[in-house]
């Protein structure tokens, strides 16, 4: 599958990790040049290009909530109609409320969010097992197109997780 990650921190780059592990191919972007630069040395990334979305089997926003409204309403004309976008964004409501009128396929949209972490932040600290045998919380919502949520747990289960929480 291709996946691509934009917020190229400590989540996003420990996902693109596992994923690039388990044999997905990975592209990513993050505001910074120098964590873009990071994660492609790394071998986190193929590449850091923006152009590479529009081939992208899935989105995962690793971002300020702020971020992923903006970068969407930039680069949403690059996207294809079948691409799953999701996040890691802790405050749901107030994010999907933002998002719903600027996202093409709202039944495309499904939020997750890993219950785990590290005290530190950046690329530095990458740890393609942060993941392993942790909990996700998997937002559902009626409008979810209900094969996607099947896609979007393998992926998860991909990255480690063991356990799932389902929350509206």
């Amino acid at each position: 599958m291709t996946i691509f990650i934009v917020g190229l921190g400590l989540i996003g780059s420990s996902y693109a990790a596992r994923f690039k592990a388990k044999g997905h191919r990975v592209y990513g972007y993050d505001k910074d040049e120098n964590t873009r630069a990071k994660a492609i040395e790394l071998k986190l990334i193929e590449s850091g290009e923006l152009r590479h979305l529009t081939g992208a089997d899935v989105l995962i926003f690793a971002t300020y909530p702020d971020a992923m409204r903006a970068f969407l309403e930039h680069h949403q004309h690059q996207l294809s109609p079948h691409t799953l976008l999701t996040d890691v964004v802790g405050v749901k409501v107030p994010l999907m409320t933002s998002l719903l009128d600027v996202i093409p396929q709202p039944e495309r949209y499904l939020s997750h969010h890993p219950m785990a972490g590290k005290a530190a932040s950046g690329i530095e600290h990458v740890d393609a097992g942060l993941f392993e045998g942790a909990t996700c919380v998997l937002i559902d919502e009626p409008f979810q197109e209900n094969a996607l949520k099947g896609v979007l747990r393998t992926l998860l289960e991909d990255l480690g997780f063991a356990r799932f929480v389902s929350l509206s």
